[in-house]
Protein backbone atom coordinates (compact mmCIF):
# COMPACT_ATOMS: atom_id res chain seq x y z
CA UNK A 1 0.00 0.00 0.00
CA UNK A 2 2.77 2.45 0.90
CA UNK A 3 4.60 1.62 -2.33
CA UNK A 4 1.61 2.72 -4.41
CA UNK A 5 1.07 5.93 -2.43
CA UNK A 6 4.63 7.02 -1.68
CA UNK A 7 6.71 4.98 -4.14
CA UNK A 8 10.17 3.69 -3.37
CA UNK A 9 10.38 5.63 -0.12
CA UNK A 10 7.17 3.94 1.03
CA UNK A 11 8.63 0.52 0.30
CA UNK A 12 11.76 1.40 2.26
CA UNK A 13 9.72 2.73 5.19
CA UNK A 14 7.58 -0.39 5.30
CA UNK A 15 10.65 -2.62 5.26
CA UNK A 16 12.21 -0.52 8.03
CA UNK A 17 9.05 -0.90 10.11
CA UNK A 18 9.19 -4.68 9.69
CA UNK A 19 12.85 -4.75 10.76
CA UNK A 20 12.17 -2.59 13.83
CA UNK A 21 9.27 -4.80 14.91
CA UNK A 22 11.35 -7.97 14.32
CA UNK A 23 14.26 -6.51 16.28
CA UNK A 24 12.02 -5.56 19.17
CA UNK A 25 10.39 -8.98 19.34
CA UNK A 26 13.67 -10.88 19.05
CA UNK A 27 15.33 -8.64 21.64
CA UNK A 28 12.45 -9.13 24.09
CA UNK A 29 12.49 -12.91 23.61
CA UNK A 30 16.27 -13.21 23.88
CA UNK A 31 16.33 -11.15 27.07
CA UNK A 32 14.22 -13.84 28.72
CA UNK A 33 16.52 -16.62 27.54
CA UNK A 34 19.98 -15.10 28.02
CA UNK A 35 21.31 -13.03 30.89
CA UNK A 36 21.85 -9.55 29.49
CA UNK A 37 22.78 -6.20 30.91
CA UNK A 38 23.17 -2.87 29.15
CA UNK A 39 26.46 -2.25 30.96
CA UNK A 40 27.96 -5.38 29.38
CA UNK A 41 26.60 -4.46 25.97
CA UNK A 42 28.00 -0.92 26.12
CA UNK A 43 31.54 -2.19 26.55
CA UNK A 44 31.35 -4.82 23.82
CA UNK A 45 33.29 -4.73 20.58
CA UNK A 46 30.04 -4.69 18.63
CA UNK A 47 28.97 -1.35 20.10
CA UNK A 48 32.43 0.10 19.50
CA UNK A 49 32.32 -1.10 15.89
CA UNK A 50 28.87 0.43 15.44
CA UNK A 51 30.13 3.74 16.85
CA UNK A 52 33.02 3.69 14.37
CA UNK A 53 30.62 2.88 11.52
CA UNK A 54 28.69 6.08 12.21
CA UNK A 55 31.75 8.26 11.46
CA UNK A 56 31.16 8.57 7.66
CA UNK A 57 27.41 8.98 8.16
CA UNK A 58 27.81 11.83 10.64
CA UNK A 59 30.57 13.37 8.53
CA UNK A 60 28.35 13.27 5.44
CA UNK A 61 25.39 14.76 7.29
CA UNK A 62 27.54 17.61 8.56
CA UNK A 63 29.13 18.31 5.17
CA UNK A 64 26.00 18.09 3.03
CA UNK A 65 24.30 21.33 4.18
CA UNK A 66 27.58 23.24 4.60
CA UNK A 67 27.99 26.25 2.33
CA UNK A 68 31.55 25.67 1.20
CA UNK A 69 33.07 24.99 -2.23
CA UNK A 70 32.59 21.49 -3.64
CA UNK A 71 36.31 20.74 -3.82
CA UNK A 72 36.65 21.54 -0.11
CA UNK A 73 33.64 19.32 0.67
CA UNK A 74 35.27 16.46 -1.23
CA UNK A 75 38.59 16.97 0.54
CA UNK A 76 36.86 16.97 3.93
CA UNK A 77 34.81 13.91 3.00
CA UNK A 78 37.96 11.98 2.05
CA UNK A 79 39.52 13.09 5.35
CA UNK A 80 36.49 11.64 7.14
CA UNK A 81 36.90 8.37 5.21
CA UNK A 82 40.58 8.19 6.21
CA UNK A 83 39.57 8.77 9.83
CA UNK A 84 36.98 6.01 9.44
CA UNK A 85 39.57 3.59 8.03
CA UNK A 86 42.01 4.34 10.87
CA UNK A 87 39.31 4.01 13.54
CA UNK A 88 38.08 0.74 12.02
CA UNK A 89 41.64 -0.61 12.02
CA UNK A 90 42.05 0.29 15.70
CA UNK A 91 38.62 -0.60 17.09
CA UNK A 92 36.82 -3.11 14.90
CA UNK A 93 39.74 -5.44 14.08
CA UNK A 94 41.59 -7.54 16.61
CA UNK A 95 45.26 -8.55 16.30
CA UNK A 96 44.51 -11.69 14.31
CA UNK A 97 42.36 -9.77 11.81
CA UNK A 98 45.10 -7.19 11.35
CA UNK A 99 47.67 -9.93 10.63
CA UNK A 100 45.41 -11.56 8.02
CA UNK A 101 44.66 -8.23 6.31
CA UNK A 102 48.32 -7.17 6.32
CA UNK A 103 49.43 -10.51 4.84
CA UNK A 104 46.71 -10.33 2.17
CA UNK A 105 47.75 -6.80 1.20
CA UNK A 106 51.41 -7.84 0.99
CA UNK A 107 50.54 -10.79 -1.24
CA UNK A 108 48.45 -8.50 -3.43
CA UNK A 109 51.26 -5.95 -3.79
CA UNK A 110 53.96 -8.56 -4.37
CA UNK A 111 51.93 -10.57 -6.90
CA UNK A 112 53.70 -10.68 -10.25
CA UNK A 113 51.70 -9.93 -13.35
CA UNK A 114 51.88 -12.84 -15.81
Amino acid sequence: VLTLKIGLVGAALSKLAVWVIDFGCLFAMSKKLVGFSLRDAASSALVKSFAVATIPVIGSLLLFPAIIPLNLKLALFFAVLILYAFATWQVAFDDQDRLVISASLQRLVLRKVV
